[in-house]
């Protein structure tokens, strides 16, 4: 009995909330992209999360799962992009600055 104690303590601290961030901008001006769509997405396809873009264009997705993902983004006016694949492991994930074309 102390041994399973012992291990549903040890368990929720080994597991932290992974989070990826990024920002996204227009490809020409080079400013954010307020009201954005960005999706994350397993690397077969299926949308995990999707939120909008801040008014500089930052967003985040938190809570996330250990494993291979890529971002979708989208705005109005503007070509969707699909980013590389990027791993989420042991910590947080930032993608950097993603351009979108108009």
């Amino acid at each position: 009995m102390r041994i399973i104690l012992t291990a549903l303590l040890i368990v929720p601290t080994a597991l932290p909330a992974q989070s990826a961030t990024g920002r996204i901008v227009d490809e020409l001006r080079g400013g954010p992209v307020p009201g954005a769509s960005v999706e994350l997405r397993f690397v077969s396809g299926v949308r995990v999360a999707r939120t909008i873009t801040s008014p500089t264009g930052l967003f985040l997705f938190r809570a996330l799962a250990p494993g291979e993902y890529a971002v979708r983004a989208a705005g109005i006016g503007y070509s969707p992009r699909l980013s590389g694949v990027f791993r989420v492991g042991d910590g947080d994930v930032s993608l950097g600055t993603i351009s979108l074309s108009p």
